[in-house]
């Protein structure tokens, strides 16, 4: 009875300290953010969001959030109804992006420039903690409005990475999709 006992301590008592330790890991993700966005953003950029919700426990940690504008000097800002960040607690590095709702592009004017909406929104964001990162975006189902009218774009892929293939300092980006005539998102 004894042994039956302590192996239920132990159990629970490693549930607990996990348990802890996943809870002081939320907390240390959330405050990653600015840092991360500000590493990928232009000097003088203004990120704001809200933190609606926390959660992911006992694999996961996911922040869900809302409100989310991005202003670039001279260039204009994002709006994006909502996203949720999801992360492992063990891995420092790499970041799941979930964009949910529209996103919308706005020139420096604040005039809006186009409307995106897809089926399948994610971005992959990996070693966003250190100088050499990468950027994945794929999106199916896309339908993109602008002033020029509605587009459909079944197939969009975009992927960034800042050493080289050959262990250069470049940076690589590729584009695929499966249309032709896609307006510049960017």
């Amino acid at each position: 009875m004894t042994k039956v006992i302590t192996f239920f301590t132990g159990i629970a008592l490693t549930v607990g300290i996990y348990a802890w330790w996943w809870n002081g890991e939320v907390d240390a993700v959330a405050e990653r953010f600015d840092a991360a966005f500000a590493q990928w953003l232009p000097v003088g950029s203004v990120v704001s969001y809200r933190v609606e919700d926390s959660g992911g426990f006992p694999y996961r940690i996911s922040h869900k959030l809302t409100d989310v504008s991005v202003a670039i000097p001279e260039y204009g800002a994002f709006e994006i109804s909502s996203l949720e960040l999801i992360h492992q607690p063990w891995t420092k590095g790499h970041m799941v992006i979930h964009f949910e709702g529209e996103v919308h592009r706005f020139d420096s004017q604040h005039l809006l420039v186009w409307t995106l909406l897809a089926n399948k929104n994610l971005a992959s964001l990996v070693g966003y903690t250190s100088d050499r990162a990468s950027f994945d975006i794929d999106m199916r189902g896309i339908e993109l409005r602008s002033n020029q009218g509605t587009m459909d774009v079944p197939e969009l892929q975009y992927h960034a990475r800042t050493q080289g293939r050959f262990g250069d300092e470049s940076t690589e980006i590729s584009i695929v999709t499966k249309t032709e005539g896609v307006p510049s998102l960017f």
